[in-house]
């Protein structure tokens, strides 16, 4: 079979989702040996993660397998810099004299704050599981944000007589967050496509148990934690719903070329918050390419074809992910690369992994961090990481 005839049936399974230009909600990694490829899975996911990544490498072998993980990302898009000055200064003072230095210099930092500046937290937990081409888990994800509410009209140094005075100032800190637990029920399977190679096709029923944190009326920048607390109380509300993933794999007949489509929440489930308002997990749709260039390593690409939101208002999400692994027999290592092509100014995040052990029990360790920096405290710390560690095992 020629690679040109290979090409033409990949690109007829990828060809529906390239037109496809939905918003949906941010891409989360999830997995120890995703994360280490940058988050290049889709074509390739690790055996326990095909109900996440792509239902549809369920149907591509018999194989059976388990991993637990644990992971924690940081992710700053400019606003811990303006946090300590900020914090330093004496507001109530500024307020009660507007025409101060105080004030003046809170004015001024104020002004180099953006809409999109955030700081966000993303804790994650799974227990995967697939037993031949069946598969289930549990996948635990949460993203927090803490963002400021900018007052840019009332930045006058005057007096009171001054509707626009910094007198009436009342910028804040707000905080939003959704974390979300789901249970899949995945099931995939092959065809023959002639003599090119295999076509699988795959689906998830998900249920998704979600809690929302949404503290609209802030909390003042000023506040001790005594008044955080109490702002936070009340805060969360718990919800349920349904989610739908369908997936696409091609593998050619010498199994070196694979070409993932998939496609998450396609019924868009939402989840209420207590300000009467509600996040939702939109449809998302994500292309993969992995290619086997030996027998012991293999490179991986994989790219969002939605415009991806987050829960920082104005900032969205588009990732391009590839990475790169040599695997062998007790011992993998694996590296690679995350740029974010639809948020102005993101960072390259660069990725590391390894694995220690055989097929049937092996400790999975990877870590990401960020080309870029930011300046909290008198500390230069890099502005995204997160870390992850997994035990697994298959059959």
């Amino acid at each position: 079979m020629s690679s040109f005839r290979s090409l033409r049936v990949a690109t007829v399974v990828l060809i529906a989702g390239i037109t496809c230009a939905a918003q949906a909600s941010e891409f989360r990694t999830m997995g120890v040996r995703a994360l280490s490829m940058g988050g290049a899975a889709v074509a390739c996911p690790a055996p326990a993660y095909a109900a996440y990544y792509n239902p549809a490498a369920l149907g591509l072998d018999d194989r059976s397998a388990i991993d637990i993980s644990l992971g924690l990302g940081v992710a700053d898009t400019g606003l811990a810099a303006h946090l300590d000055p900020l914090m330093a200064y004496d507001w109530n003072a500024a307020i009660a004299n507007p025409q101060g230095s105080e004030a003046t210099a809170i004015i001024t930092e104020l002004k180099k704050i953006k809409s999109t500046d955030a700081l966000m937290i993303k804790p994650d937990a799974a227990v995967a599981m697939r037993l031949y081409h069946l598969a289930s888990g549990v996948y635990g994800s949460a993203q927090f944000v803490v963002y400021a509410n900018l007052d840019l009209a009332h930045i006058n140094q005057t007096g009171l007589s001054d509707p626009n005075s910094f007198a009436f100032n009342s910028s804040e800190l707000f905080l939003k967050g959704l974390g979300l637990v789901e249970v899949p029920l995945a099931y995939g399977t092959s065809f023959k496509v002639g003599e090119s190679g295999t076509l699988c096709v795959g689906g998830a029923l998900k249920y998704i148990e979600g809690a929302t944190y949404d503290v609209r009326q802030g909390v003042f920048i000023t506040s001790d934690s005594d008044q955080i607390r109490d702002r936070l109380t009340n805060a969360d509300k718990m919800s349920s719903g349904f989610g739908v993933d369908l997936g696409l794999l091609y593998r050619t007949m010498e199994d070196r070329l694979s070409l993932g489509l998939l496609a998450r929440n396609l019924n868009s489930p939402k989840f209420e918050t207590v300000t009467g308002d509600s996040f939702a997990e939109d449809a998302q749709l994500r292309a993969g390419a992995a290619y086997k260039v030996s027998e012991h390593i293999i490179a991986a690409l994989d790219v969002d074809l939605t415009s991806n939101k987050t829960l920082v208002t104005g900032y969205n999400s588009r990732q391009v992910s590839a990475g790169i692994g040599y695997e062998a027999r007790i011992f993998a290592v694996r590296g690679g690369v995350t740029k974010d092509i639809e948020a102005n100014g993101s960072p390259v995040v660069w990725s590391l992994g390894t694995s220690l052990g055989d097929e049937a029990l092996h400790l999975d360790l990877a870590a990401s961090v960020s080309g870029s920096s930011q300046t909290y405290d008198k500390y230069t710390i890099p502005s995204e990481g997160s870390f992850m560690v997994a035990l697994g095992g298959g059959w």
